[in-house]
């Protein structure tokens, strides 16, 4: 079930929602519940064979949860995190490890036939963290309904944020919302649900079908050095704008509801460095890399040798993290090539190059350099997403190729229609404009709350706004009909 299908926006979510609110009048928990039922029924919808699957790791979680709240034994952590690595290794990577290490053998066909469950990904990395933060003290074994809250609550479930359970547990065990916190809260996830769908359905799933004509022409043949170009540009914002969209239809979501998860995207290709690229990106995954692997390794505190092979450690497990496949290992490598590099140029480099008393010198630094990190990020990303998307690696070069070592073939071969060969750069020149220098969702919904809600009086908010807010919503879903409902992309991971 599709945050942009027609069963969701006019079906699922308006039932839910007037459950959950009709329930909340006498008890709190009571409501929550039945949106723990609901998102149960979300998760079925797409594949009913994997209910048991999700069911038995919550409890089993739940079981190893409360063992280690009461015992504190590190083998009863090790153990809980080992069966969850192996759930997630068996559907995931276990026909990959068995073509790579056997490659003359015939694949079994338990292995052939196996479906990756939606979300593993998300949800057993879920688990993990609330298994070591049990450990940690962090938080106390979970009640069950607020552990299965917390990981079958609909807007995170398919693809993230990777929530943990010490957020949701503030805000599950409360015994109720402050006054008109839940109007306030409805009227933000309506406007900032509204804007993300926007987001997925007018520009990514526009932009998806130049992504895909580029790939799959790279895949089987050469390409000019436009097609190339076309379609590398239209996947990075292709993907970036899908995410975007995802991210903030999930917050959106969530909100209504009453229950605020964590920003997952904040402008990334607005970063200042490759560093500064991780903490927008996917920042629920960075976080759990940084707090589950990345630390407990030593960070940077056992001098740059040792932190440079701990970052390689974490971007490589990103990689493995995002797919089964060599181009996913040598994406996730490169970057953390990248952010090794940064590291190590803002530890060794820059403050000796500080120390000269140059008064050229401390110009480029403050003023040339940062525009120079900004361009050669944005290149270095988007070089790397050719990789990402490409299902090969002879598809990669042949992307490369033609971006990078042909002078010739300015015209196209997958486009050959005049006039839209003409419309398509000058479409992503605009995008990804906007992207680079534009608000995001955010700073946009704050500015409409500022312009039409805020000015207005209280009694006019109760009524007026609520209700433009929902034809704003309602206009963006109607939109939807005359476009492929396409899946988001993170769902694939």
């Amino acid at each position: 079930m599709l945050f942009n299908s027609y069963i969701f926006l006019f079906g699922f979510l308006p039932l839910v929602l007037l459950a959950f609110y009709a329930v909340n009048l006498r008890s709190k928990r009571a409501a929550l519940a039945i949106v723990t039922l609901a998102s149960l029924g979300f998760y079925a919808y797409w594949d009913v064979r994997f209910v048991p699957l999700m069911c038995g790791s919550i409890a089993f979680n739940y079981i190893v949860g409360h063992a280690i709240g009461k015992f504190h034994h590190r083998s009863i952590l090790i153990f809980g995190i080992t069966m969850n690595l192996l759930l997630i290794g068996f559907f995931k990577y276990s026909l990959f490890a068995f073509q790579n290490l056997a490659p003359a053998v015939p694949p079994p066909a338990l292995l052939e036939s196996l479906i990756l469950p939606l979300g593993i990904s998300f949800w057993t990395f879920q688990q993990i963290a609330y298994l070591v933060d049990v450990q940690r003290r962090i938080v106390r074994p979970a009640p069950l309904d607020a552990h299965a809250f917390s990981m079958l609550f609909f807007p995170h479930l398919i693809a993230g944020p990777i929530l943990r359970y010490a957020m949701v547990s503030r805000q599950y065990l409360r015994s109720s919302w402050p006054r008109h916190f839940l109007f306030k809260s409805f009227q933000v996830g309506v406007l900032i649900f509204a804007i993300g769908l926007f987001k997925k359905v007018v520009i990514a799933d526009s932009l998806a079908p130049f992504a895909e004509a580029a790939f799959a022409r790279a895949a089987v043949g050469e390409l000019s050095p436009s097609d190339a170009w076309i379609g590398s540009i239209s996947y990075s914002l292709q993907l970036y704008f899908d995410f975007s969209g995802y991210s903030e239809m999930a917050y959106g979501l969530a909100r209504m509801f009453g229950i605020r998860i964590p920003i997952n995207f904040n402008s990334p290709y607005q970063a200042a460095s490759i560093l500064d690229f991780w903490r927008r990106w996917h920042m629920s995954l960075t976080g759990f890399f940084r707090t589950y692997v990345y630390l407990p390794l030593g960070g940077n505190r056992r001098g740059a040798a040792r932190q440079i092979v701990n970052i390689l450690i974490v971007f490589f497990l990103t990689g493995v993290w995002h797919g089964a496949g060599w181009t996913f290992f040598v994406w996730g490598a490169g970057h953390g090539i990248l952010v090794a590099v940064a590291h190590y140029w803002h530890r060794a480099v820059a403050p000796r190059l500080r120390s000269h008393d140059s008064r050229w010198l401390k110009f480029y630094l403050d003023n040339i350099s940062p525009l120079l990190s900004r361009f050669a990020t944005l290149f270095a990303v988007l070089c790397l997403w050719v990789v990402f998307r490409s299902t090969s690696f002879s598809s990669a070069w042949t992307m490369f190729k033609g971006m990078f070592f042909q002078s010739h073939g300015w015209s196209s071969v997958i486009f050959p229609e005049l006039w839209l060969y003409k419309v398509i750069p000058v479409l992503l020149i605009a995008i990804g404009l906007f992207a680079v220098f534009g608000p995001n969702t955010f700073q946009i919904s704050g500015r409409i709350r500022r312009l039409v809600i805020d000015p207005y009086s209280h009694a006019f908010t109760k009524t007026a706004v609520p209700a433009a807010l929902v034809a704003f919503f309602l206009y963006f879903s109607i939109a939807s009909l005359s476009q492929k409902q396409a899946t988001f992309l993170y769902y694939n991971f």
